[in-house]
């Protein structure tokens, strides 16, 4: 899975499970803290910020 850009939240529509997991639980899924398998596990990156 990538990372997908947030949804635009618009008056009056609905939030449903299919679009939290979409676009919050996935998301979350694809950051360096997510991808660690181990506890100790150090996350090494290289660039400006």
């Amino acid at each position: 899975m990538a990372w997908s850009a947030p949804m635009t939240a618009v008056a009056n529509s609905i939030f449903t499970t299919a679009a939290f997991n979409q676009y919050v639980r996935d998301n979350l899924l694809e950051t360096a803290p997510a991808k660690a398998t181990t506890g100790s596990r150090l996350i090494v990156t290289t660039g400006s910020t």
